[in-house]
């Protein structure tokens, strides 16, 4: 739907004007990549060679990641726009009551699960944020899809805390170094971080209620940005496509007459084959996080294989599945492409020794109090390069840990400096906004640049909450 308005919210107008400057994702990486060699030409030693093999050894790190991320986030979106599946996040959406609301419930939603879990909380919180979309009469699309993405500011200081849980695991390569295991106690559940994290919901999920467009703006809805030829009907489900009933992709029984009978259309279209595969692999997956347990065994792979077997469940047959499957497929060439090139700059990052500069020189005018917040703000900056949390410590931490037992600071709350410093950059780092985008702008044309502008507020806001929480703790 469209809202007509003499003028723009303030957060409306920063936001276009953030948009003129904010280059597209992919042109973003381009340019950083630039930007990456330059720097490492000019403040390290590496030659052209190893900045180049730096380069083209770090562009494989994240290729398997990023076909994982598009495997799952494919998945999610057949899921959930299986009609069943759909009719009951609908009724959910539609308990929200306003769009100063819907800001304010999509943020707190999306940080709660990204805590819980990062990559559930992905997937859960771009089917809610489009969901609210679709439901909520009067909500401006571009800022809903700015505060699913401004909940992922709290997957670091939360149970997935790549961070934490490497420290925390039992010969990590770190142990020698931290001088020993640190439990979640002392990070995760420690009482900074739990404070940190409660401040980031309640303040950002207020700022959010308070940016929201007033009477008289100008709004656009998910509607306004879909193509012309789109679909009107909620869910992004082409009613030529669903049968009687009422599965999506099914053919219909004319289509069927008039293909006549063939043993492949026959088990094609038998929902009796697709179930019981369904079953077997749900099955299969609930036996697994039965056996190891829900901690160790939520992670991409089984998050994934456990979707696709709901998804086999939710559509009538196999290949009714296979359509769905084949129709969002494409939304998720930004993470095929993207990911892999800032996997190289990551490998010039750290082969080149640039990240390592970049620490150095916060260390080096440090105090003992001074350190956790300067070592917070090297993690903002190197994360811009490094964006991948885990590949971010193991090239910090040799320098901010040593330098943190030279000056008396505390180890563990170094280490979650460094990972709010990771999660913090990600609001002004489109790269995991390309996590969200195949489900939560799919069929849309808003661009990642168009919501960005959103983000910054909480890029400014959460670097207040993080801040003082590492000076006042």
């Amino acid at each position: 739907m469209h809202v007509s308005g003499s003028g723009k919210s303030f957060s409306s107008r920063f936001s276009d004007e953030y948009s003129k400057w904010m280059p597209d994702a992919f042109l973003f990486a381009v340019l950083l990549t630039f930007l990456t060699m330059i720097l490492a030409y000019l403040l390290t030693d590496s030659g052209t060679t190893k900045i180049f093999d730096g380069w083209l050894t770090g562009y494989g790190w994240l290729m398997k990641f990023g076909f994982q991320v598009a495997w799952l986030m494919v998945m999610a979106l057949t899921l959930v726009n299986a009609p069943m599946v759909h009719r009951g996040i609908t009724a959910f959406a539609k308990q929200v009551g306003s769009p100063s609301v819907a800001y304010a419930a999509v943020f707190i939603v999306s940080g709660i699960v990204c805590w819980l879990n990062v990559y559930a909380g992905v997937v859960i919180a771009s089917i809610f944020a489009r969901t609210v979309a679709e439901e909520v009469e009067g909500t401006h699309f571009p800022m809903i899809a700015g505060a699913a993405y401004s909940g992922f500011i709290t997957w670091h200081n939360g149970l997935s805390s790549s961070v934490a849980l490497v420290i925390n695991t039992p010969g990590n390569k770190f142990e020698k170094l931290m001088g020993g295991m640190v439990s979640t106690d002392l990070t995760v559940f420690s009482s900074m971080n739990i404070t940190v994290s409660i401040a980031l919901l309640v303040v950002i999920g207020i700022v959010f209620y308070v940016m929201a467009p007033r009477d008289g703006a100008a709004i656009r809805g998910i509607r306004d940005y879909m193509p012309t030829a789109a679909p009107s009907t909620k869910g992004d489900i082409d009613k030529a496509q669903i049968g009687k009933d009422g599965n999506a992709g099914e053919p219909t029984k004319d289509e069927q007459a008039a293909s006549g009978f063939s043993l492949a259309s026959l088990l094609e279209e038998n929902p009796v084959l697709g179930r019981i595969f369904g079953i077997l692999v749900f099955g299969y997956i609930v036996y697994v996080f039965a056996t190891l347990g829900f901690g160790k065994a939520l992670n991409l792979n089984n998050l994934g294989f456990a979707i696709f077997g709901l998804g086999l469940l939710a559509y009538r047959s196999p290949m009714a599945y296979m359509r769905a499957f084949a129709k969002y497929a494409g939304g998720c060439a930004g993470v095929l492409i993207q990911f892999p090139m800032f996997g190289g700059i990551m490998g010039i990052m750290i082969k080149a020794g640039l990240a390592t500069v970049i620490t150095d020189w916060f260390v080096s005018f440090s105090t003992g109090t001074t350190f956790p917040l300067y070592s917070f703000l090297s993690a903002g900056l190197v994360n811009v390069f490094i964006p991948s949390g885990g590949a971010q410590w193991a090239a910090q931490a040799p320098v901010c840990i040593p330098a943190a037992q030279a000056l008396n600071a505390s180890s563990a709350k170094v280490a979650m400096s460094i990972a709010y410093g990771d999660a913090w950059t990600n609001m002004i780092q489109p790269f995991w906004m390309l996590m969200y985008a195949p489900v939560l702008l799919a069929g849309t044309k808003l661009k990642v640049r168009d919501l960005m502008g959103y983000c910054f507020f909480t890029f400014i806001v959460s670097g207040i909450i993080f801040a003082l929480g590492l000076l006042l703790f």
